[in-house]
């Protein structure tokens, strides 16, 4: 039979295991957020990026997907905050 000063340690190892994977979890997601698109022909270049588009009739809002990753990523992280505090 195992004594409860052992499965306190078990659980509190476990926690802090837990703990690390998603503080690392939630670091990666973080760190996987997309840029907006460059490319040397402007033209193609997503129009949020920081350099701009050169194709003036492109609207000024992201066509390149990085807008709605990063808000998915933003979702996902706050998400998992609120859950797992």
């Amino acid at each position: 039979m195992e004594n409860k000063s052992t499965n306190v340690e078990n659980s509190t190892t476990a926690q802090t295991d837990a703990n690390t994977v998603l503080a690392e979890v939630l670091s990666f997601l973080e760190g996987s957020k997309r840029k907006h698109y460059y490319c040397d022909d402007c033209w193609y270049t997503c129009p949020k990026h920081p350099e701009g588009c050169c194709n003036s009739e492109e609207p000024d809002r992201c066509n390149c997907g990085a807008d709605e990753y990063n808000g998915q990523v933003d979702e996902l992280v706050a998400r998992a905050r609120k859950h797992f505090g």
